[in-house]
């Protein structure tokens, strides 16, 4: 199990010097210039004893080089692409101050979680260490069958056929390459797999923008028949109206009498007559009794 302390905390740095130099020594974290936070907030020390995979084994290893045990901060990948946890962690393996000194090596990788990535990184950095001190490591030592990687963190294989090394440093040698292998693919992974994420959150922004844009389209719709239905009915009404007027004009028609000839009466008779008269009078024709114009 994997334990971790806050970053404000003072930590003590478990001893890694045989002579015991760095020993109960308090190292507070944000007082150290070399170790700025920033947005890491977790932190491993591997120490003598633990049972997390590599922990023990990497600080037995640095005391007997009077080296410092490597530090480990990690700080949680934060993006909106990620539905799983993504982990930065950095690795600082600290130079050695005693002669022949060596200088600090500071490196940062992603894991897929907090916890395997500690212990990924844990492996990564005794490889370093053990090829980076191998001249000042007994050669009759166990330490020397461990796997090696190179500062840029490469796996160092035996050149040729390997004649002449024990089966124990021959797998060790090919166990350490086929993690390195591991890894690689392991980021590859998790590179195409938030590369495809990206790709589906893109897809289903656009999925929703054109959803919405055919919920606002489909509202339209749904308003132009509402309208449609309005005018429909009005129509029918206006029509319904028109035909009531025809028929009650066509009632109306049936109801007006013809009209007969227009009666004479005797006022109209005698004017008539005295018309007649005149006229003869004018025209000096005499007329008989009956109002005729006698005939010469």
């Amino acid at each position: 199990m994997v334990t971790t302390v806050e970053m404000s905390e003072k930590v003590a740095i478990p001893s890694t010097a045989s002579d015991g130099a760095y020993r109960n020594t308090d190292f507070t974290l944000l007082g150290n210039p070399k170790r700025k936070m920033g947005t890491f907030t977790k932190l491993w020390v591997p120490y003598p004893e633990d049972d997390t995979p590599f922990s023990d084994t990497l600080s037995r290893v640095c005391r007997s080089l009077s080296i410092r045990a490597p530090m480990f901060r990690g700080r949680a990948v934060i993006s909106d692409v990620h539905t799983v946890e993504r982990w930065e962690i950095e690795t600082t393996i600290e130079g050695r101050l005693v002669q022949p000194a060596t200088d600090t090596v500071v490196y940062l990788k992603t894991y897929p979680d907090w916890e395997d990535g500690v212990v990924m990184a844990m492996q990564e950095a005794l490889a370093r260490i053990v090829y980076r001190y191998r001249n000042d490591i007994d050669e009759d030592s166990d330490i020397q069958h461990f796997g090696h990687r190179s500062s840029a963190g490469f796996c160092i294989r035996t050149k040729g056929n390997r004649e002449g090394m024990t089966w124990t440093a021959i797998q060790f040698e090919d166990m350490e390459r086929y993690a390195q292998k591991m890894e690689h693919h392991l980021r590859l992974e998790m590179k195409d797999c938030d590369l495809i994420k990206q790709i589906l959150q893109e897809n289903n922004l656009k999925y929703y923008e054109m959803k919405e844009q055919r919920d606002e389209l489909d509202a339209e719709v749904v308003q132009l028949k509402t309208d449609n239905e309005k005018l429909q009915d009005e129509t029918f009404k206006q029509q319904a109206i028109i035909l009531a007027l025809q028929a009650q004009c066509a009632h109306l028609v049936k109801q007006i009498p013809s009209s007969p000839p227009h009666p004479v009466t005797q006022e109209a008779q005698m004017e008539e007559e005295n018309n007649l008269k005149r006229k003869a009078t004018e025209e000096g024709s005499p007329l008989s009794h009956d109002g005729a114009v006698k005939r010469r």
